[in-house]
């Protein structure tokens, strides 16, 4: 089942059947095949090393607050690559500002204090949590978290889409981002 999508890949909901997740559910993000062909060996590195960047950092418990899980990497039949993540299904954090179908603002559509203190202070962890790992983002931006929500607790954010991200002793070139979300 589609359940995002983005510039350069389309993110699927989907069931483990077998193994140590057997049941569970996780997310595919498989890029467009534009984006990793066989002719682009360039774009396949820099998914496989957005996907090692995470998966080398998520030994640290905070992280594994920040981040879905990821489970695996793999390229498919259609020479496509595909990442699969632990499943968080509360949609972006774009979605949910835009809607108010967790009860976050009040009549007047003021979005209520202790949920913006939430989401405010998760994501100064975040940022907290990324710059003790030495990553910078670089398109931090609110299609870029996911939210879970759990019956009677405050909404929880995951950080999502590594693909700019670098190592801050990386030398760190270029625009990137969205539109009002730019890093240079």
């Amino acid at each position: 089942e589609k359940v995002g999508s983005g510039g350069e890949a389309v993110i699927y909901k989907c069931y483990c059947i077998t193994g140590t997740k057997n049941n569970q559910s996780l997310m595919i993000k498989l890029y467009r095949p534009k984006n990793a062909t066989n002719a682009n060996s360039k774009a396949k590195a820099i998914c496989r090393d957005a996907f090692m960047l995470l998966y080398n950092i998520c030994q640290d418990p905070d992280v594994s607050k920040i981040v879905p899980e990821p489970i695996g990497f793999f390229e498919n039949h259609h020479g496509s690559i595909c990442e699969v993540h632990e499943f968080i299904g509360g949609g972006s954090l774009l979605d949910n500002i835009n809607s108010n179908k967790h009860g976050w603002y009040d009549s007047n559509w003021n979005m209520k204090d202790r949920i913006a203190k939430s989401i405010f202070s998760q994501l100064l962890f975040i940022k907290k949590t990324l710059k003790k790992h030495d990553i910078t983002h670089r398109d931090l931006s609110p299609e870029n978290f996911l939210v879970q929500h759990v019956q009677g607790q405050l909404p929880i954010l995951y950080v999502i889409d590594f693909g700019h991200a670098k190592g801050m002793v990386d030398e760190l070139h270029g625009i990137f981002g969205k539109n009002f979300y730019r890093s240079e």
